[in-house]
């Protein structure tokens, strides 16, 4: 009847021990899931920035890019630019035609 006491608090010991070292535990997996879940979003976020500016360039850069010296060709062709770079030639001035 005299280790009743002891073992109590032997296990009360034990069972606190064990639950600060699960918390840690889970605190380090949560803080791995939310460093994956942070890249995860910066990717998909990254992605779909690349899709919009693809889609729709930015107006600044196509009016840039249609003013720029050099995107005139030499016979009367201006490159037509989209946000991957020249896509086809269109004739804006009339030249002679070969």
């Amino acid at each position: 009847m005299a280790l009743a006491p002891l073992t109590f608090l032997g296990n009360c010991f034990e069972e606190r021990l064990r639950d600060q070292f699960t918390l840690r535990r889970g605190m380090r997996a949560h803080a791995a899931r939310v460093v994956e879940f942070e890249r995860e979003v910066a990717a998909r976020n990254a992605a779909e920035v690349r899709t919009r500016r693809a889609a729709h360039p930015d107006p600044a850069e196509v009016v840039h890019r249609a003013t720029a010296p050099g995107a005139r060709c030499g016979n009367g062709i201006r490159a037509r630019l989209t946000a991957c770079g020249p896509s086809s030639a269109t004739r804006i001035c009339p030249g002679p035609r070969r």
